[in-house]
């Protein structure tokens, strides 16, 4: 079994360069509302995402999708 599990490991940068890596940047807006004992008349808040990702095709219709984002969330504490 690990011989196995290694000589997969071994072959998938091969397979994986052969392929058509893509890559995806994404941006979007948050909206957080926090209702909790403590915190009274709460609002929403708006913050934004803005990163990308990595398309890696495995097998076929199978993707490995790395990503890196960066997350801005508002929050205030009456």
């Amino acid at each position: 079994m690990k011989n196995y599990f290694f000589t997969l490991l071994f072959m998938l940068p091969f397979v994986v360069t052969a392929q058509k890596i893509t890559f995806a940047p994404e941006i979007g807006m948050n909206i957080s509302n926090v209702h909790t004992d403590e915190i009274k008349g709460s609002s929403n808040k708006l913050g934004f995402k803005a990163g990308g990702i990595v398309n890696v095709p495995l097998y076929h219709d199978f993707y490995l999708q790395p990503g890196l984002f960066f997350l801005k969330k508002e929050h205030k504490k009456h």
